[in-house]
């Protein structure tokens, strides 16, 4: 296999330019220590002919709800807050959910795995405590903006209200808006 490697490349070029012709799909690439892991994402407008079952949206809307949390947080939250946000939420991180399951696990395992969070231990802490940040899959898939709207729709205010988190949404969208500008 070693002897075909460096055909691999182009491979890849040919597979992402027909995955997102034909099916409206990016794969994309992870960095740092996930290179060499890729994640598909879905660059339709309107992917409403797409059908979860009814875990994998409560999943979605418990992985929003963590989101918004880290950035509501300036982008970095330690477990143990977070564990105490999602309370407010219902949701217990120390008793089996319904439909979760072992949340703790969910959020600093399967989420991360995912590439959704990112986790890093807190040096000298016992016990243990983690931070927990936005991943790379999340980076890709939503925005602050989008994160914003869904926290201002929970506490019917206007997103100018943030003003910090508004700030922090506007320059990841101008940001985004330069890359895009650059690469065509």
């Amino acid at each position: 296999m070693k002897e075909h490697s460096k055909g691999l490349p182009a491979v890849m070029k040919i597979a992402a330019d027909h995955l997102q012709k034909v099916f409206g799909i990016e794969i994309v690439e992870l960095q740092d220590k996930l290179k060499g892991s890729y994640i598909l994402i879905n660059k339709m407008k309107d992917p409403t002919h797409l059908a979860w079952n009814d875990a994998d949206n409560a999943k979605t809307g418990l992985l929003v709800v963590v989101l918004s949390i880290i950035f509501m947080s300036g982008n970095v939250v330690q477990d143990g807050e977070l564990w105490h946000s999602l309370r407010g939420f219902g949701v217990n991180p120390d008793q089996h959910h319904e439909t979760f399951g072992d949340v703790k696990k969910l959020v600093m395992q399967e989420f991360v795995k995912q590439a959704y969070l990112e986790t890093t231990r807190v040096p000298n802490s016992d016990p243990s405590v983690y931070e927990v940040r936005w991943g790379q899959r999340a980076m890709h898939e939503t925005s602050k903006k989008d994160i914003l709207k869904f926290v201002c729709l929970l506490y019917k205010m206007e997103p100018a209200q943030w003003a910090s988190q508004y700030q922090d949404a506007m320059e990841e969208e101008e940001t985004a808006r330069n890359a895009a500008a650059g690469s065509v």
